[in-house]
């Protein structure tokens, strides 16, 4: 078996990162790329594209609180443990996932994430990291079966967001706050990362979860936006979901819906923000039936694919990366 190439993603570095190693590696090599929680669909696609552009490389995109807890307890006797961990990716944007402890290994059962460019200009570090630190304590106890957390793991290569987490949690008067608070760098990244890809083929692997909820408009009324989920916020990847669409209908006339994805993460954001990520267009030479089983799939190399794949045609918005010119 070929050796995986792990990847990390962070902003200014990572198009050097990839013309390092890509050209060292065969198409047939694994590449795994650990992605903050912010990154949204449109973000995983573009980068997806950026890395293998013709289809050839076998890619997946994995978490990187995941990682973080991959490294950080490697090894069957770490994963004994009930006590989840939440695992906090400050280095670019703000990102969390809250982890828990199977047999098997650790998996992502929610995730959080504000990208840079969602409070660039309006708040610095010192009114966001507060803010970040009390709404996931918040969140986190609402999820089910967490009554306790094992520690909370900040992954920080400067230090500088790493201590405002811990002086934040300090003063975070909620009760999961009670717990220690540990620091660890990029390279503890990679190491779980590599750990990841490096399980055997039988073990079943999750790569994370779904920060924002994925919806399509449930009525044709454009000053309302009605919509419907059709993958849900923390929704493993991979999952499938399946919906039935009334197509209404045949006029010959081309048919589309449109995907947008949640975002209410940023503080001050009160109301929900549905933004357009990507377009699925009917490809007639398939037939036409008005009442369509439509299939999401959140597939194991972190993308959304819709399904089946020989009716729809998927058309992706630009994502928020600067790849080409980073490095």
């Amino acid at each position: 078996m070929t050796a995986p190439l792990v990847l990390d993603y962070v902003d200014g570095s990572f198009a050097a990162q990839t013309r390092q190693s890509l050209p060292l590696s065969s198409t047939d090599t694994p590449v795994t790329v650990i992605v903050p929680a912010w990154f949204g669909m449109a973000d995983r696609h573009q980068l997806l594209t950026y890395l293998d552009p013709g289809g050839r490389r076998p890619v997946a995109l994995m978490s990187s609180a995941l990682a973080g807890a991959y490294s950080r307890y490697a090894g069957r006797a770490a994963w004994r443990s009930r006590a989840p961990v939440l695992v906090l990716d400050v280095r670019v944007g703000w990102s969390a996932g809250l982890i828990r402890f199977q047999p098997a290994g650790p998996i992502e059962v929610a995730e959080w994430g504000i990208a840079p460019h969602e409070v660039a200009g309006r708040l610095d570090d010192a009114a966001i990291c507060p803010w970040f630190v009390d709404h996931l304590f918040a969140a986190v106890s609402s999820i089910a079966r967490t009554a306790s957390i094992r520690e909370v793991l900040v992954i920080d290569d400067l230090g500088g967001r790493a201590e405002l987490v811990v002086d934040a949690v300090r003063k975070c008067d909620h009760p999961l706050a009670w717990c220690p608070v540990e620091i660890d760098s990029s390279e503890q990244l990679v190491k779980g990362g590599a750990e990841f890809a490096g399980l055997p083929d039988d073990v079943q692997r999750s790569i994370g979860v779904l920060a924002h909820a994925l919806t399509v408009r449930s009525d044709g009324d454009p000053e309302r936006l009605a919509m419907h989920v059709v993958a849900a916020e923390h929704a493993s990847f991979p999952s499938t979901t399946r919906q039935l669409f009334d197509l209404g209908p045949d006029d010959g006339a081309p048919l589309h819906f449109d995907i947008y994805e949640q975002h209410r993460s940023a503080p001050g954001d009160a109301a929900i923000n549905h933004r357009l990520v990507g377009r699925a267009h009917l490809v007639r030479e398939r037939g036409y039936d008005q009442r369509m089983m439509v299939t999401f799939e959140l597939g194991s190399n972190g993308l959304l694919s819709i399904g089946p794949v020989k009716a729809w045609r998927l058309d992706w918005q630009n994502g928020s990366l600067n790849l080409e010119s980073a490095g």
